[in-house]
């Protein structure tokens, strides 16, 4: 009855203190997509739109995607995420449509000069690596610009479904998938 007693108690003390603040859980919970590049694969948590100008006249406005990987510090102002610190990749890619504030569906083919034409993106980039602690500043070697490829986006009232394949000009391939909600930057 004392080892049956004794295997309870260690049950429960093992499970009663089991964490759920395991720092790898929580990155894998906060992610809403996933890439790869080069072998590396890289979480992604959140993203961000903005269309930083529009030609008055032109068919077309261009629209700027930031999807963001875990690893980062942020500050929420006005519900919008703030990248405060820590280290993590930053993917972004511009994309032409003819919508003003709006990502409308479709598949976007990379063109290095597609400027303002619809349905084609362009200025795509990754950075594997930014350290916003490091004082030293970022490793050249870890930003990367495409040469060609496609985007789709899929998008659903406020949610979108983003997959991706670009390449650079080295041909390495940057692959992946995103879920969720992208944020208007004001």
């Amino acid at each position: 009855m004392k080892k049956l007693l004794f295997v309870m108690l260690a049950a429960i003390f093992t499970l009663g203190c089991s964490s759920d603040d395991d720092p790898a859980k929580k990155e894998e919970s906060k992610a809403k997509g996933m890439a790869t590049y080069d072998g590396q694969e890289i979480q992604l948590e959140f993203g961000l739109l903005q269309q930083p100008f529009t030609t008055v006249g032109d068919a077309s406005h261009s629209t700027e995607l930031m999807l963001y990987s875990t690893g980062f510090t942020t500050t929420e102002i006005n519900g919008i995420p703030k990248v405060t610190g820590g280290v993590g990749s930053l993917f972004s890619v511009t994309f032409n449509s003819t919508a003003v504030k709006d990502l409308p569906s479709g598949k976007y083919v990379y063109d290095i000069n597609s400027y303002n034409t619809p349905s084609q993106c362009q200025d795509g980039s990754l950075n594997v690596k930014i350290d916003y602690t490091s004082v030293a500043g970022n490793d050249p070697n870890a930003y990367v610009e495409f040469s060609n490829g496609s985007v789709t986006v899929d998008k659903k009232g406020e949610a979108y479904v983003l997959t991706f394949e670009l390449h650079t000009a080295k041909q390495n391939v940057f692959t992946g998938s995103y879920s969720g909600a992208l944020l208007w930057l004001p």
